[in-house]
């Protein structure tokens, strides 16, 4: 299944029922979609893996 685009691109509930139901999702594992989906978490990561980045709130 593609997610397509708007919310269910980023629903990590989606990969997983896909997973569940044995459909492969066209997208990142759910953990991925998890991780991305907090943003400041994201943004953490990405600065621990020294990817550079524009400056934003905090940092």
């Amino acid at each position: 299944m593609h997610p397509g685009y708007g919310f269910t691109r980023e629903s990590s509930e989606l990969a997983r029922r896909c997973a569940g139901a044995g459909v492969t999702f066209v997208g990142p594992p759910a953990e991925v979609l998890d991780l991305f989906g907090d943003k400041a978490r994201a943004r953490a990561l990405a600065v621990g893996a020294g990817v550079p980045g524009a400056a934003g709130h905090g940092g």
